[in-house]
């Protein structure tokens, strides 16, 4: 029969365990706010760069930067965001679903596609191409968590 002093370290690792957890989905959180924040500049930058038009059309100052680049652009970004959104809602539990792991993948897809239409276009003191960075740092700062299997 387990005495409370045999129980004692049990109840302590217990204790830690879960305290370890939900400062895990804390961080998790505040950082998959980031995301989507950073998904949002991301949005804001493209659109400023767009300088788009009455007739919807961009007129931007890259000539390169064309209507179809910036329609593109906004496909996957719409995509990431929804993603994004939804990787909010999903680090709200413990343990973190396959959902949830599906929506970063999905964020982190979608960052890659819109990065591959900035390549070789945009200077890298652009905004975008700063705001795609941060994006991207956010990101990575979350993949820890998930791999912990928080």
């Amino acid at each position: 029969m387990p005495t409370r002093r045999s129980l004692a370290p049990i109840l302590a690792a217990l204790f830690l365990f879960a305290a370890c957890a939900t400062t895990q989905v804390q961080k998790a959180r505040i950082v998959s706010v980031d995301v989507h924040a950073v998904l949002a500049a991301v949005d804001d930058a493209e659109m400023t760069l767009c300088n788009k038009q009455p007739d919807n059309t961009c007129k931007s100052s890259v000539p390169a930067w064309t209507t179809e680049k910036h329609v593109e652009f906004s496909k996957h970004l719409v995509t990431a965001l929804k993603a994004g959104r939804a990787l909010n809602e999903g680090v709200k539990a413990v343990p973190i679903t396959g959902q949830t792991k599906a929506d970063l993948t999905a964020v982190s897809a979608e960052l890659e596609a819109v990065t591959g239409l900035v390549k070789d276009i945009l200077p890298p003191n652009s905004t975008v191409v700063i705001a795609l960075t941060a994006a991207k740092d956010a990101v990575l700062r979350l993949l820890p968590l998930f791999l912990e299997g928080a």
